[in-house]
């Protein structure tokens, strides 16, 4: 899931749940994405500041 904050300064942030099939307390685990746009052809390349986080609540989603 990619969601977006509402303030002045845009950011984006992915969760992955990792217990999502749960109807509450589904352990959601964040992290901030950064992005880097090449000023010449304008492609866009996101980044996930701690993708292993994002790693292990995937792999106890599996798990579970």
């Amino acid at each position: 899931m990619i969601h977006e904050l509402e303030s002045d300064l845009k950011r984006l942030m992915v969760t992955v749940y990792s217990k999502p099939e749960a109807l509450l307390l589904k352990k959601p685990v964040d992290t901030w994405v950064k992005c880097a746009v090449c000023g010449n052809c304008g492609h866009i390349m996101l980044h996930a500041e701690d993708p292993q986080a994002l790693w292990e609540a995937y792999q106890a989603q599996k798990n579970s």
